[in-house]
This record gives C-alpha cells, sequence and structure tokens, in this order.
C-alpha cells in the first residue's frame, strides 16, 4: 500500500459521507447568515511569502524541456503527470525544502 493511500475502501466511504452531508446541508434552512469575523490587520502577520516569478520560470523550464510530452509517452495518467511536475518545479523554486515540495 502506498504512503498515506489510507484503505481501500475509504476512498467509496468518504464519497458516501460527503452526499450525505450535502444532502442534509441542502435540507436544513440557512437562519444564522453569514459568519462574519473581525481581524486587526495590524497584527496579522503572513511570514510564508514567496512570490510567482521564481516557480514560473522553472514551469516555463520544465515545458520548454518538453518533460510534458515525455510523461505523456512515458504512459503518465494526467493526475501523475501534474504531480510529477509540480514536485519538480516546486523542487527547482525552492530547492533546500521538502516542506515546499509537498505543499
Amino acid at each position: 500500500m502506498r504512503p498515506g493511500a489510507g484503505r481501500p475502501g475509504d476512498r467509496g466511504r468518504s464519497r458516501l459521507i460527503r452526499r450525505r452531508l450535502l444532502a442534509r446541508q441542502s435540507r436544513e434552512p440557512d437562519t444564522q447568515g453569514p459568519d462574519w469575523q473581525t481581524v486587526d490587520v495590524g497584527t496579522a502577520t503572513d511570514f510564508d511569502q514567496r512570490g510567482a516569478g521564481d516557480g514560473h520560470a522553472a514551469l516555463s523550464a520544465v515545458e520548454r524541456f518538453g518533460l510534458p510530452g515525455q510523461l505523456d509517452r512515458l504512459g503518465f495518467s494526467r493526475r501523475m503527470k501534474v504531480s510529477a511536475i509540480a514536485g519538480i518545479v516546486a523542487r527547482m523554486a525552492v530547492p533546500g525544502s521538502e516542506r515546499a515540495a509537498l505543499a
């Protein structure tokens, strides 16, 4: 079994739970209205600020190299191809961070 894959029947079970929750939510009237929160923008911080330039440059290099076509020829599914390219681009953008490649 793949790491993080769960048990074989988990996917069908999660779909069933999701369908039941959506059906229940559609029957319940929304009496509370919107849930508004107040944020003090003077104290809000964001510590993981990155630009899109490094990722864009890495993706351009991957496309210029022809990797998507090579992965197609190797029989990668669309999901596998997107995952592989995302991992490669993340490693190119932030080479020392395994967390960035998994995020």
